[in-house]
């Protein structure tokens, strides 16, 4: 197991949040297994991403209605910038 620590203080503005935590087991070999973790917060992963995200935020940004809301950067918004840190994270540039 590998211990994972995650800083949800800034989600702490006093609403209720919806905290998951996802492990798909994808290979098992023997007493070995590889497998994905993810922690999502209101259904947007604050440990990595993927292009639902990205494509959630350009619906968001062009004003199409979504049951998300993804604010990467705790601004309290859904901008461009959410969008780029995103992409970043998908294409492994951050």
């Amino acid at each position: 197991w590998v211990e994972v620590v995650l800083d949800i203080s800034p989600f702490a503005d006093g609403k209720p949040h919806n905290l998951k935590f996802e492990a798909n087991i994808l290979e098992k070999e023997g007493l070995s297994s590889k497998a994905s973790t993810d922690f999502l917060i209101d259904d947007v992963s604050v440990t990595s991403f993927n292009l639902t995200d990205a494509i959630s935020v350009l619906k968001i940004l062009i004003g199409i209605n979504t049951d998300r809301y993804i604010d990467v950067n705790n601004d309290k918004k859904t901008g461009m910038q959410d969008l780029i840190y995103i992409l970043q994270k998908i294409s492994e540039i951050r």
